[in-house]
């Protein structure tokens, strides 16, 4: 069986990144925008600001990101050549919120990668999205027939509310 081709952009990139590590041959080939390679910070980020209303989003997953940013397991990036998965590297270029010697660092790593600039900043798929799909295209991950549209991707299982962690449970287990 063939594994499922996996694009995940900035941190979901980089969560991508780790399955590859450690499940060998689940996925099929690899796409990584703008993601980065954790280095630690330089100079770190301080603690989040809370705002004086409820944000619009979980503050302690910002934190745990922090953390995580701040002072990265250096293990991780040492396992890129673990990568048994073609994987297309994808920078934004200039405006890219990630240094962009650090894609190229991490294309050099991965045994079967390759490295594309594309400059759009940070969200390349949606500022410049027919330059990604054509850069998806020549990976071997097309689309659908005219649309300018990926191909919608098959519904995952949902898993029962008693099974999803919590975002202070990810907390957690990032401070650790």
């Amino acid at each position: 069986m063939t594994g499922a081709d996996l694009v995940g952009h900035s941190m979901g990139g980089a969560a991508a990144a780790l399955l590859a590590e450690e499940a060998l041959g689940l996925i099929g080939r690899l796409v990584l925008e703008e993601t980065p390679p954790f280095f630690p910070l330089d100079p770190p980020r301080g603690p989040a600001e809370r705002p004086g209303r409820a944000p619009g989003f979980d503050l302690t997953v910002i934190e745990a990101t922090d953390a995580q940013l701040n002072d990265p397991d250096p293990a991780w990036r040492g396992r890129f050549a673990a990568i048994a998965t073609p994987t297309l590297v994808v920078a934004g270029g200039r405006a890219g919120h990630v240094d962009q010697k650090t894609p190229a660092w991490m294309a050099s790593r991965i045994p079967d990668a390759r490295l594309v600039t594309i400059g759009a900043g940070h969200l390349v798929h949606t500022d410049r999205p027919e330059q990604f799909l054509s850069a998806l295209g020549e990976f071997g991950i097309g689309r659908t027939h005219g649309s300018g549209r990926l191909p919608s991707l098959p519904s995952l299982p949902s898993l029962p509310s008693d099974q999803v962690p919590s975002a202070s449970a990810a907390t957690e287990r990032a401070q650790r």
